[in-house]
C-alpha cells in the first residue's frame, strides 16, 4: 500500500515496550480497517502488556448487533476485559462526546488500578476524540491528556477486499441477517449508529420484497470495502501511526 511501510509483528511490539517503559501513563491504540484484525491485536498488545481494553466503535457498543458487527466474541471477553462493548440498547443516541467522556472515564479508572489502556475500535472520529483531547468548542483548542501510540493492522489491499468478502459470508452463515431484520422489525425509531449500520439498510430492502438474500451478501461487503477504504484514508496519512504487517502474523 503506497505510503505505507508495515513493520514485523516483533519490531511493533518491541516498540511498543519502549514507549510503555519511556510514559508510564501511555495510553494504546489499535486503529485502521475493519476485518483487519483489530480485536485480535489488541487483546495481544493488552495480555502481553498487562491491559484491557475500552471499545472505540460505535456499533460495537450496542447490544443487539453482536454478529452484524463483529463484536467480540465471548472467547475474547473472556481473554480481556472489554469496556463498553454490547453496552446500549438500539434505540440509545451516542454521540461522540459522550463516547469522550465514558472513554476518559474509564481510562482514569484503569490508570488508578495500573492497568495498561488499549483503545481499539474502527471509529475514526471516536478514536480521535480521545486521543487528540477534542474541545468539541471552536473557542478551545483540542488537548490531547496522555502520551499515546498508535498500532493498525496493515494487509494489501486486495487481501483485505478478501478478508471482507469472507468475513461477510461468514457473518450471514451466522445470523447477521436475520440480526439486522429483526432490529429493523423491533426498533422503528433506532439509534443513528444503529440505523446506518451496513447491514440494517440492506435488510430493509429484504424485508420490503427489493432484495434477495444473496444480494443483500453482496451489497453488505460492497458497502464494508467503501468503509474500509475511508478508513485507510483517515489512517494512512497519519505520521505517528505505526503499521504492523499483518501477514506476517496478527
Amino acid at each position: 500500500m503506497e505510503g505505507v511501510l508495515p513493520l514485523s509483528r516483533g519490531a511493533v511490539f518491541d516498540q511498543i515496550g519502549a514507549f510503555l517503559a519511556a510514559n508510564k501513563e501511555g495510553i494504546l491504540a489499535v486503529v485502521g480497517t475493519t476485518a483487519s484484525g483489530k480485536t485480535g491485536l489488541a487483546i495481544d498488545i493488552a495480555m502481553q502488556f498487562g491491559g484491557e481494553i475500552i471499545i472505540s466503535d460505535s456499533r460495537q457498543m450496542y447490544a443487539s448487533a453482536r454478529t452484524l458487527t463483529a463484536a467480540p466474541t465471548d472467547a475474547e471477553l473472556a481473554q480481556v476485559l472489554h469496556h463498553g462493548a454490547l453496552m446500549l440498547p438500539p434505540e440509545r443516541h451516542f454521540q461522540a462526546k459522550e463516547y469522550q467522556d465514558f472513554a476518559y472515564s474509564a481510562i482514569e479508572k484503569l490508570q488508578e488500578k495500573g492497568r495498561q489502556v488499549v483503545l481499539c475500535g474502527g471509529t475514526m472520529l471516536w478514536v480521535d476524540a480521545v486521543l487528540l483531547g477534542y474541545s468539541f468548542d471552536e473557542a478551545v483548542p483540542n488537548a490531547p491528556r496522555w502520551p499515546q501510540l498508535i498500532v493498525a493492522p496493515w494487509w494489501p489491499r486486495s487481501v483485505l477486499y478478501e478478508r471482507i468478502n469472507d468475513r461477510t459470508q461468514l457473518m450471514y452463515e451466522q445470523g447477521a441477517l436475520a440480526e439486522a431484520i429483526e432490529l429493523a422489525k423491533n426498533y422503528p425509531h433506532m439509534a443513528h449508529n444503529m440505523e446506518t449500520c451496513v447491514g440494517v439498510p440492506q435488510a430493509r430492502l429484504v424485508l420490503a420484497g427489493e432484495m434477495t438474500e444473496a444480494e443483500w451478501i453482496a451489497a453488505v461487503a460492497q458497502a464494508t470495502r467503501n468503509y474500509a477504504k475511508r478508513q485507510l484514508t483517515w489512517w494512512r496519512g497519519r505520521e505517528e501511526v505505526i503499521w504492523l504487517d499483518a501477514e506476517s502474523g496478527v
